[in-house]
């Protein structure tokens, strides 16, 4: 069975009716996280307890986000 998140190597080697060795070169492909449990990460803000939340525990609307103090306003141009 194949693992989360790993790299596997393979080859294929074949042989004629002469007993002539024809082989492939070594190829590989990625797993991604096939797991629920891989999908890990920490929050990305500020110190916990740090950040102010909404009155209501979420924004119903978009012009609250503007009182947060962690709020970024991106003009659509990209960073790179």
């Amino acid at each position: 069975m194949l693992k989360s998140n790993q790299k596997y190597f393979w080859k294929v080697v074949i042989w004629d009716g002469n007993n002539r060795e024809f082989a492939s070169p070594v190829a590989s492909f990625e797993t991604a996280l096939l797991n629920e449990n891989d999908w890990q990460a920490a929050w990305i803000g500020g110190e916990a307890g740090s950040q102010t939340l909404p009155e209501k525990g979420f924004i119903s609307d978009k012009k609250e986000q503007y009182n947060l103090p962690d709020t970024v306003i991106h003009n659509g141009n990209s960073l790179y």
